[in-house]
């Protein structure tokens, strides 16, 4: 019966002319094939442009890992962005293994740029995907890849214990690579605490295995290792062998780098033994060979080691040269590890906003393919419908009936279309929610990218200055023969230019250490009366140096504070600077400090008590003591006071001497005394100077 319906039904419908037509238009819209998902290969290709040529996912990120791997030494930057590839592509594929070696790559290449919070995050994601995947070959190559980390990172007692897991590993699977590596950084380790003849038991263990396994290159290194602990043993003779066997060795399979770090550690021994001959014989060739091969760190050492020789030989011309020469291939370095630290930034940024829209467009796609899907099915139930209605008038009272149930249990199937459709609006909303939330994390990420090329533009253009007239002074002292009068004066003035670099390094070391949080002071009991005294002292000098007149009349008697004694020198510091610093030439500037007392607990003074005050018996408590500095500079407007303790802040005055500021003197005064259980606060009107008021508290007395 329900075939013999289900035939008229379908043989009716297609007389309908005007249904048939719907019913292709239907058709038409379920044959639709979905773009979005091209779009996200398409998207893939633009983000990883070198590996085009392999069609195959897990092929192309095993070639960049392979890529990765060889660059790790030679050229860290590429080596990282490669692997960085490969784990966007082994996580869109989901292949565990190559995330863990990704990661473990990438630490790698990050350690041999010295970022080593990065190398140790990703050491500790492959050592977690190794984990998760109970691989315990690969948890004992990242256990051993952290254990290099920590040795660098001067962790030496967790650098030997994790890789001392590893080589359990190793030593239980039988792996003999994994042991070599293990034994080798336990030596270094043991390096570092003084253990020399330990050490070399470990790495002649490495020794054995390479040995045995015939890997020349890593028989040289660790050679050069043994040669270098016996030297640190006094055995200096049997060490410069060894070392000189992992020379011929380096230079028989042109390890062009390894030829030239063992000859500058050569020319270091010589050079401290006094063989100047030696020394400056070897130190050449890594010069000439660091050139050839175009590696500005080992051609650095060996000119820094041959300035050393020819000063030492009295030869001074060819000293400062080479000494020229160290300084140059430095400040290239530097310039070098800046902009690659940018553009590692960078990279993460563009990356990390890639992936984000990756994601949104597979999002997007899939609501898309959801709601045509409940498009499409709407469509079929409004035809089924009307051809229910269109054979109701065709067939018997019976079929009416039977259409008239089955129009019912369809109605609770469109109610449930309904639904379905207002849970893919629900999702469509949360979908906006993320892309909000994705755009403001871009925005923060580029508040913190502006606040990081604001710091390294203030340190490059402050330290730039000093830097050159500390260099011309230098060249000067070397080249020419001057007097006592004026080495005294050069000294001078080399000595107040290498105060104010250190002043400068100093807040921006603070200032990123209150920023991360790892701040921390020791308050202890003081007198801030013969602090502020010395300090009014060390400023005589400079306000006389512009016809300043500077006040002070100290206390009676010792003024007592708790707090950090370092941290409120730099306050004040700061502060009674800033004081001289905006402060025009014959004028003055003051300096007070005063008990603050407070009434006992309890007590109400009413208005009639006022007037009387001196004849009431009571005790004050002494609660905190205050400083106060007063100048007679221009002051400050409402926009600059509203400003005052930010980060950064240019405010409308400037120095009446040329001196320097970076913006963030007050900003770290204010968050020390905060620290420190005290107050700060600044009283001005615009071109009538100002008070800066500091308050730190007494010590609590004990009742017991």
């Amino acid at each position: 019966m329900f075939i013999l319906l289900s035939h008229t039904l379908l043989r009716r419908f297609w007389d309908c002319t005007i249904l048939r037509i719907t019913l292709c238009v239907c058709c038409a819209l379920i044959g639709l094939e979905p773009a979005s998902a091209q779009d996200v290969n398409d998207s893939n290709d633009v983000f990883f442009p070198s590996a085009e040529k392999i069609s195959n996912p897990q092929q192309r990120a095993e070639a960049l890992l392979r890529l990765a791997w060889e660059k790790r030494a030679t050229n860290p930057v590429e080596s990282i962005v490669a692997a960085q590839k490969a784990l966007t592509i082994a996580k869109k594929i989901q292949q565990d293994s190559l995330i863990g070696t990704a990661h473990r790559f990438m630490s790698v290449a990050y350690r041999n740029t010295s970022e080593y919070a990065k190398a140790a995050e990703n050491a500790f994601s492959a050592l977690r995907s190794d984990e998760k995947r109970k691989d315990s070959l690969s948890i004992g190559h990242s256990l051993n890849t952290i254990a290099g980390i920590l040795r660098f990172q001067k962790d030496i007692v967790k650098s030997e214990e994790y890789a001392r897991k590893a080589l359990a590993i190793a030593e239980r699977l039988k792996d003999k690579r994994l042991q070599a590596y293990a034994h080798l950084n336990i030596a270094e380790a043991q390096h570092e605490i003084g253990l020399y003849g330990t050490a070399i038991i470990s790495a002649e263990k490495a020794l054995a295995i390479w040995e045995e396994l015939k890997q020349y290159n890593y028989i040289a290194v660790v050679k050069s290792v043994i040669g270098k602990e016996l030297i640190s043993m006094g055995k200096v003779q049997e060490g410069e062998r060894l070392i000189e066997q992992a020379l011929s060795i380096f230079e028989e399979h042109q390890q062009y780098h390894d030829v030239a770090l063992t000859l500058n550690r050569l020319a270091r021994f010589k050079y401290e033994k006094n063989a100047l001959q030696e020394a400056e014989m070897h130190a050449l060739r890594a010069y000439l060979l660091a050139q050839n091969i175009h590696s500005q760190f080992h051609e650095q050492e060996a000119a820094n080691i041959l300035a050393l020789c020819y000063e030492k030989e009295g030869k001074f011309r060819e000293a400062l040269q080479f000494n020229k020469k160290h300084q140059q291939i430095h400040d290239s370095i530097f310039a070098e590890s800046a902009t690659r630290n940018v553009q590692l930034l960078q990279i993460e940024y563009d990356t990390r906003a890639k992936e984000q829209q990756i994601d949104l467009l597979r999002d997007q796609q899939q609501l898309s393919l959801f709601s045509r899907s409940i498009l499409i099915a709407g469509i079929l139930v409004v035809l089924l419908i009307a051809a229910l209605l269109y054979v109701r008038y065709r067939q018997s009272s019976d079929e009416i009936r039977v259409t008239s149930s089955r129009a019912e249990r369809l109605a609770d199937l469109n109610d449930d279309l309904r639904l379905a459709h207002i849970e893919a609006e629900e999702q469509n909303r949360h979908l906006r929610l993320a892309q909000l939330e994705i755009q403001d994390q871009n925005l923060r990420l580029a508040d913190l990218n502006n606040e990081k090329n604001m710091i390294l533009g203030m340190v490059s253009h402050d330290l730039k200055n000093p830097i050159v007239a500390l260099q011309g002074l230098s060249e000067m002292m070397l080249s020419e023969k001057l007097t006592d009068d004026q080495n005294q004066e050069f000294a001078q003035i080399i000595n107040e230019t290498s105060n104010r670099m250190f002043t400068l390094v100093r807040t921006f070391l603070d200032f990123a250490r209150m920023e991360d949080g790892r701040m921390r002071l020791q308050p202890i009991e003081f007198d801030l009366n013969s602090v502020v005294s010395m300090m009014v002292e060390d400023y005589r000098r400079r306000a006389e140096a512009k016809s300043i007149t500077l006040h002070f009349s100290p206390h009676f008697e010792p003024l007592l504070v708790f707090a950090d004694e370092i941290a409120a020198k730099q306050v004040l510091d700061n502060i009674i600077s800033n004081a001289v610093k905006y402060t025009p030439q014959g004028k003055n500037v003051a300096v007070r400090i005063l008990p603050i007392q407070t009434l006992p607990q309890g007590m109400v003074l009413m208005r009639e008590d006022i007037a009387n005050l001196d004849d009431l018996e009571f005790e004050a408590k002494t609660t905190h003591i205050r400083v106060e500095i007063m100048d007679e500079g221009p002051g400050f407007t409402e926009e600059d006071k509203s400003k005052l303790f930010g980060k950064f802040a240019r405010l409308s005055a400037q120095p009446t001497g040329g001196e320097s500021s970076t913006g963030l003197g007050l900003a770290i005064a204010k968050k020390l005394i905060e620290l420190m259980n005290g107050r700060i606060w600044c009283d001005s009107e615009y071109g009538e100077g100002a008070v800066f008021c500091v308050e730190l508290p007494c010590p609590v007395v004990s009742n017991v």
